[in-house]
């Protein structure tokens, strides 16, 4: 299970950087992802963000589970923390949260939509291929404090945050085509315990990447 790159440097580019796309295209997606589809693309039309990126990133974080819970305490299809959930609604001015809103799905993808979609805008660099995915990728695993001190050469990410980079970035890179040798990596490297979970608890059939 290789990494990323240890360490990232915010280069110049002179290449604009690609519109979000406001709808899913990707096509090797298990329906455990796509069963939220419709969900997906609101938040990302509603949040600026992009539909392709935020399905790939339920995908690695709960491979379509809603109700997955992490060691750590994280919830729901984008794994939200509850202090990060909190932080985010004081950041959003939002009245009447709870801890346990981030278990309703659509809650959920709101409150993820909005916090990947600031790491993009504070780590945003001209495209060159996937940066800003990268390093939002980073922010959104290990927290934006953490990856600025990184990037300031200060801290190290950890070999979960360097795994998570390939598998987010990786998987973006590949969204076009008709099949994503970083997926299958992802599978073999156990996320297929992931997406096992959300087929048994959507009542799905999926099968493995070939």
């Amino acid at each position: 299970m290789g990494g990323a790159p240890s360490s990232f440097a915010v280069d110049r580019y002179d290449v604009e950087v690609p519109p979000p796309a406001t709808s899913i295209a990707v096509k090797w997606l298990p329906p455990t992802v796509g069963a939220w589809r419709t969900g997906l693309e609101r938040v990302a039309a509603e949040n600026h963000g992009d539909a392709d990126l935020l399905a790939i990133v339920v995908l690695v974080e709960s491979g379509g589970d809603p109700k997955a819970k992490s060691p750590s305490g994280a919830l729901g299809l984008m794994q939200i923390l509850p202090l990060t959930g909190r932080h985010i609604a004081t950041e959003r001015k939002l009245t009447g949260h709870s801890d346990r809103l981030l278990t309703n799905p659509d809650y959920n993808l709101d409150f993820g939509a909005w916090y990947l979609g600031t790491q993009l805008a504070t780590f945003r660099t001209p495209d060159d291929g996937g940066r800003s995915v990268d390093l939002a990728a980073a922010a959104y695993n290990a927290g934006p404090g953490k990856l600025k001190r990184h990037l300031r050469g200060d801290d190290a990410l950890t070999g979960e945050t360097q795994r998570y980079i390939r598998w987010v970035g990786g998987m973006w890179r590949e969204r076009f085509l008709e099949r994503s040798d970083t997926y299958a990596a992802w599978w073999q490297a156990g996320g297929s315990h992931l997406v096992e979970r959300a087929a048994e608890e959507l009542g799905v059939t999926v099968t493995p990447p070939t």
